[in-house]
C-alpha cells in the first residue's frame, strides 16, 4: 500500500545521505597500490545525473494516475536500489576491518538496477520512445549501467585496500582482466537492453574516464589503450541505435 511512498522517501534520503558523507572520504585505508581501471574524478559526478532521473522516476511513480504495469513490477526493485546507494555509502566510511560489506551491497545495488530496467511488462519489442517509458524505467538506466560498472571496481579497490597484492606485473594483469571482465558484463546487458543510448553511454563515459586517469605517469598505458578500443563497439552500436529511432520517427511523422 504504502511501497510508492517509500520509493519516494528513499530516493530523497539518498541524495541527503550523499550529502552527509561528502566531506567525510571514501575509504579510510591509504594504499600505494593504484586501481588502474578506476576512472578519473570527474566521471563520478555522473551522480548528479542520476540523482536527477531517479528523483524524476521517484516523483513519477508516486501519482496514482501514472501506475502502470511496469511500475507495478519495478518499484521494489527501485526501492532496493535507492536505500542500497545510502546503505553504500555508510558502509564505505566503516573502519578498515569492515570496507568488504561495501562488495555485497553494490552487487545487490547492480542486481536490482538491471532488473529494474528489464521487468517482464516492459514491451521489448516497441521502438518508439514515450514519455511513460521513460519516467517509468528507462531513466533508471543509467544508475543501473553506473552500480554494474562500480560492483567491479569496488571490487578491485578492496583489493588495494587490503594490500591483497604488490604493484607489478601480476597486479596489471588482474588490472586487465578486470577490465575485460566489466566489458563483457556490460556490452552482454547492453545487448539485452536492445543498444540502449543511455546504457551505452555510461559505459563510454566510464571507460573515457579509464583512459584519461592512465594519462599521467603513474598510469598504465595498457590500460589507457585498451578502455580506449573497447568504447569502439559501444559508439558504433549506440550510433546505429539512434539511427533507426531516427529513421522510426521519420515514418510515424509520415504516416500522421
Amino acid at each position: 500500500k504504502y511501497l510508492p511512498q517509500l520509493v519516494l522517501v528513499a530516493a530523497i534520503a539518498q541524495i541527503a545521505v550523499a550529502y552527509w558523507f561528502a566531506t567525510q572520504g571514501f575509504f579510510n585505508e591509504q594504499t600505494d597500490l593504484r586501481l588502474f581501471i578506476q576512472p578519473a574524478g570527474y566521471a563520478f559526478s555522473i551522480w548528479g545525473l542520476i540523482y536527477t532521473l531517479a528523483s524524476a522516476y521517484a516523483v513519477y511513480q508516486v501519482i496514482p494516475s501514472k501506475n502502470n504495469p511496469v511500475m507495478k513490477q519495478n518499484r521494489i526493485y527501485a526501492l532496493v536500489l535507492f536505500v542500497g546507494s545510502s546503505a553504500w555509502l555508510w558502509a564505505s566510511n566503516l573502519s578498515a576491518d569492515w570496507l568488504w560489506v561495501t562488495v555485497p551491497i553494490l552487487l545487490a545495488m547492480g542486481y536490482v538496477g538491471f532488473k529494474a530496467v528489464t521487468v517482464s511488462a516492459i514491451n521489448i519489442g516497441s521502438k518508439r520512445i514515450s514519455t511513460q517509458d521513460f519516467l517509468s524505467y528507462q531513466c533508471l538506466t543509467v544508475y543501473a549501467a553506473w552500480t554494474n560498472i562500480a560492483m567491479f571496481v569496488n571490487i578491485g579497490a578492496m583489493a588495494t585496500q587490503y594490500k591483497l597484492f604488490q604493484p607489478g606485473t601480476t597486479w596489471l594483469m588482474i588490472n586487465v582482466i578486470l577490465l575485460a571482465v566489466v566489458f563483457i558484463w556490460i556490452y552482454k546487458q547492453f545487448v539485452q537492453l536492445r543498444y540502449s543510448v543511455w546504457y551505452g553511454f555510461i559505459a563510454v563515459w566510464s571507460l573515457i574516464g579509464v583512459f584519461v586517469v592512465n594519462g599521467d605517469a603513474q598510469g598504465s598505458k595498457i590500460i589507457m589503450y585498451c578502455a580506449a578500443v573497447l568504447t569502439i563497439p559501444f559508439v558504433l552500436q549506440m550510433l546505429r541505435r539512434t539511427i533507426s529511432v531516427m529513421q522510426n520517427y521519420q515514418i510515424t511523422i509520415k504516416q500522421k
